[in-house]
């Protein structure tokens, strides 16, 4: 019977290591991905979420491919998420709001990367749009107006609160009397232009495309007010990652416009092309959050 036993208690031994052994094994032969690729929801502005998901397949399939590299995609929707999972060492590139790159700086490593470049230049101006029919001339006129806004767009309530509190109306959700949100930037001017609403918010460049279409948009179209040049959103790199991996990805991204996948990405997000950015990009951005923060903080 003692004897029994310590067959069976080699035996049970034996199967324990055999089983963290074939376990190692696949860890090694099937476990993480090479680059694992991070999308913030809120990114997609102005774009529909099935077809980003798919073009971002696209994307990181171009980058596998060019690379020789396995990629995973992952989307997610808030910043502890991102925070989490970086610090884990799991998320490698990362497309992230600028107001979450600026605020998250200082809880996790990240390293610039790319931007998008839109009508020809890498940031935009946000505009406070209405119509030339309407008798408003400063600010304080569209008080208990209707406005539309860009869904879910974080720069563009921080420019207009900003602007607002520079003349302490306080923000938004109490200045205007009604605030309704469309998912194609170009949809508030349109409602502007035919008498739908008093106001809206959207871009120089999307207000420019929207003039060659129509160029009486153009003409009867007035800009209340106008935020400086501001980066929206770009890609980060997990600072931890090798420089040979980070070096090599620029180079796929720069190059993505060569590729006939690569410019199906780029058409779906409304970019001409992925281009580097450095820190002295995000000035005006960082700027426009620490006035915002300040003027509230005086109320």
């Amino acid at each position: 019977m003692k004897r029994f036993k310590q067959i069976m208690t080699i035996g049970l031994l034996t199967l324990s290591v055999c089983i963290i052994f074939v376990r190692m094994i696949h860890a090694e032969t099937g476990g993480r991905p090479d680059l694992i690729f991070a999308y913030s929801s809120k990114v997609f502005v102005d774009v529909d979420m099935r077809d980003a998901t798919a073009a971002l397949k696209i994307y990181t399939e171009e980058i596998g491919r060019q690379l020789g590299y396995r990629t995973e995609i992952n989307i997610y929707d808030s910043p502890d998420t991102l925070i989490r999972e970086v610090q884990n060492g799991r998320f490698d590139i990362i497309a992230i709001t600028s107001l979450d790159f600026i605020r998250l700086k200082n809880k996790v490593e990240l390293e610039l990367a790319v931007g998008g470049l839109k009508g020809g230049k890498k940031s935009v101006k946000y505009l406070l749009l209405t119509h030339k029919n309407r008798a408003y001339t400063k600010l304080g006129d569209l008080m208990h107006k209707k406005l539309i806004m860009p869904k879910d767009d974080g720069i563009a309530q921080l420019f207009l609160n900003t602007a607002l509190l520079r003349q302490k109306y306080g923000e938004i959700n109490v200045f205007f009397s009604s605030i309704e949100e469309k998912t194609k930037v170009s949809h508030g001017a349109l409602c502007v232009f035919f008498g739908q609403a008093d106001a809206c918010i959207t871009t120089d460049v999307a207000l420019k495309t929207m003039t060659e279409m129509n160029p009486q948009i153009g003409r009867d179209l007035k800009i209340m007010a106008s935020s400086p040049e501001l980066i929206t959103s770009l890609s980060v790199f997990r600072k931890s990652l090798s420089a040979d991996i980070k070096e090599k990805t620029m180079n796929v991204g720069k190059s993505l416009k060569l590729t006939q996948r690569g410019q199906q990405v780029l058409l779906l997000f409304k970019i001409e092309d992925l281009i580097p950015l450095h820190d002295l990009d995000l000035k005006n951005t960082r700027d426009l959050v620490n006035e915002y923060e300040r003027l509230r903080g005086q109320r």
